[in-house]
């Protein structure tokens, strides 16, 4: 979007000219920019690109809902439309007030710690959300578009990639907890201070299944790099996860994890590849190999 067509989305919510537009963008699914208005105001636009009008209006119940649990993340506010979503030139987008902080390059066994606590804040939080959640195309998760997506997929990956996925699909049929989880959570969908995870992101991928799935996304992100002990990665983020968790980790749940995490890597491979992740697919499939077999 254009300056012109920025300043137009800005209207939309209140009078005044856009001075400076920051592409702040950070993943695939959506652009983002940092709006300064004529007033000094700053906020940010998103431009919905794979993600639809629809789960975007799903996303800003979901954060009203962990506002309320004191989980930061941004609000998408009300335009004049009555919706929080509305279109310029072809363009969709939301609006919402500027969150200050950093996202961090590091990974540290204390951020892994926090990033489970924060899952578990996150599934309090949304408890009561499943009615709240339909299914769509951005739940990179559910198995009917994760073989959708192995579908796409090039024929060289697909075998390996169908294999992967069909080897740990009973990890969904093993009567584990279930929750709404945030389907996304790492680094790049965050604010961090030093060991701290601050701010929440993009819920775009959010549904209602087995908890267990959104640890096993958080453990690839940190473990994909092999910076770190995967050991001691999945030791921290289950040791934060049960310090804060309503119902903490089962021992049926410990024993899937390795199925967790072959189900996700795979699911979220397929994804990356059709969209402009392929740098990412082997090094998520290389850690489905590498994750500890027992704590």
């Amino acid at each position: 979007m254009n300056i012109q067509q920025l300043t137009k989305a800005l209207n939309l919510l209140k009078p005044g000219m856009v001075v400076n537009a920051q592409d702040i963008t950070v993943g695939l699914a959506n652009s983002s920019y940092l709006l300064t208005a004529d007033t000094g105001e700053k906020y940010v636009l998103r431009q919905l690109r794979l993600q639809t009008p629809d789960n975007a209006r799903t996303e800003a119940k979901l954060q009203v809902l962990l506002g309320k649990e004191h989980v930061l993340t941004p609000t998408y506010l009300p335009l004049t439309t009555g919706d929080v979503v509305a279109e310029v030139d072809g363009y969709n987008f939301t609006i919402s007030n500027l969150i200050a902080g950093n996202r961090s390059g590091v990974v540290t066994l204390g951020l892994a710690r926090s990033f489970g606590e924060t899952l578990a804040k996150i599934h309090h939080a949304l408890k009561d959300a499943r009615n709240v959640i339909t299914p769509n195309t951005e739940q990179w998760l559910r198995i009917d578009n994760a073989r959708q997506e192995i579908a796409r997929c090039p024929e060289s990956l697909r075998s390996s990639l169908k294999n992967c996925l069909e080897a740990a699909q009973s990890v969904l049929n093993s009567d584990l907890p279930m929750s709404v989880v945030h389907g996304d959570l790492f680094l790049g969908n965050t604010f961090t201070a030093g060991d701290r995870l601050e701010v929440v992101f993009d819920l775009e991928t959010v549904e209602y299944t087995v908890r267990l799935l959104d640890i096993a996304r958080t453990y690839i992100s940190f473990a994909f790099a092999n910076e770190l002990d995967p050991h001691k990665v999945q030791i921290s983020l289950f040791d934060g996860y049960n310090n804060a968790a309503q119902l903490r980790l089962t021992a049926d749940e410990v024993a899937c994890f390795p199925l967790a995490v072959e189900y996700t890597a795979a699911a979220c491979a397929a994804w990356l590849q059709n969209n402009h992740g392929e740098e990412f697919v082997e090094p998520y499939l290389a850690v489905s190999l590498r994750v500890p077999r027992s704590l």
